[in-house]
């Protein structure tokens, strides 16, 4: 299978039988697609576990407009979904900054806002420990502590 060919099959067997443990059968999951290499991981991890779990698999990408490149990421998601099969969704914001808004901050919170929105079970969202550390470090520069 394409979608799980670089991932041993036990550890794809392994996630099929956590999800089957953990959703109802039939469950929807829809992977936070941004086009980034640890959202494109998961969503071909998930794809392979179908095999061993019955749930229903799409994916959802939030278009900011805020890079340059904006409109490639969404050809990617388009062509990557096309690949595997999958269904995908996009949602195009227009965000709005505030003075002394962090542009950061608003993008996430539109953007979970759009996940939430989804008329799905679960939203399954992919983040890498250099991910964790970055929001972890922006959070202590800003005394916020950690996120």
């Amino acid at each position: 299978m394409a979608s799980s060919r670089n991932c041993p099959a036990d550890w794809i067997a392994a996630l099929g039988a956590a999800i089957s443990q953990c959703f109802p059968t039939g469950c929807r999951i829809a992977v936070g697609l941004s086009g980034g290499l640890d959202s494109v991981v998961l969503l071909h991890a998930l794809h392979g576990a179908q095999e061993h779990a019955a749930f229903q698999l799409s994916a959802h990408h939030v278009c900011h407009g805020l890079s340059p490149n904006a409109e490639s990421w969404v050809g990617f998601c388009v062509l990557t979904c096309e690949s595997l099969g999958l269904p995908l969704s996009i949602t195009r914001l227009a965000l709005e900054r505030q003075p002394q808004q962090s542009l950061e901050a608003l993008a996430r919170d539109a953007r979970h806002a759009a996940l939430r929105a989804l008329p799905v079970d679960v939203v399954a969202l992919a983040q890498h420990a250099d991910d964790q550390a970055e929001t972890v470090l922006l959070q202590l520069l800003r005394g916020c502590g950690r996120a």
